[in-house]
């Protein structure tokens, strides 16, 4: 039985790490990330970058010595970002009520989900004040990245240089390529 048990957690870990580096890639074609995370390699075709920045906070996270506080963090940190995702279905569904829609549910199984996330976020914060004040930290922290990099506009010169310094180091040393 524990080998299936672990064959499953490298299976969710597998899709964990498949998922989340596309993510990364898809955010750098938009730009909102570097475009350098939106660079394939050339040979594998793979978005190298984004691998290497989902595995380099992998093994960031790895450093928590208490599982149960990285679970804590993160686990928050999850259900605060799928919550505001199905939030926002329900505010599109009342400010652009004409807008095309591929999927449609029922009204009611947006309204009881966040109602049930609410209920996790809230009792996370109850049950663990901490480690939700310090998942809040860890939001907290993209917003100066998204300032920075998102919203500055137009970037000094001498910074974009050395944006650029880094996209070519990058792609000389792990064979990187533009998709298109």
């Amino acid at each position: 039985m524990s080998i299936f048990v672990a064959l499953s957690t490298f299976g969710g870990v597998n899709g964990a790490m498949l998922t989340t580096s596309r993510i990364f890639f898809v955010a750098g074609e938009e730009s909102q990330m570097p475009r350098i995370m939106a660079f394939l390699h050339i040979h594998k075709l793979t978005p190298l970058p984004a691998v290497v920045f989902t595995a380099f906070f992998s093994l960031l996270y790895l450093s928590v010595t208490d599982l149960y506080k990285l679970m804590n963090y993160l686990g928050f940190v999850q259900w605060f970002a799928i919550s505001l995702s199905v939030l926002i279905v329900l505010i599109f569904r009342v400010t652009r009520k004409d807008a095309i829609r591929p999927v449609r549910v029922p009204i009611i199984l947006p309204i009881i989900y966040v109602g049930m996330s609410a209920f996790l976020i809230i009792f996370s914060f109850v049950g663990a004040p901490m480690e939700s004040l310090y998942g809040c930290a860890i939001i907290a922290t993209g917003i100066p990245v998204y300032l920075l990099g998102i919203t500055w506009s137009p970037k000094p010169k001498c910074f974009q240089k050395k944006v650029d310094a880094i996209t070519i180091g990058a792609q000389k040393a792990l064979q990187l390529a533009p998709q298109n």
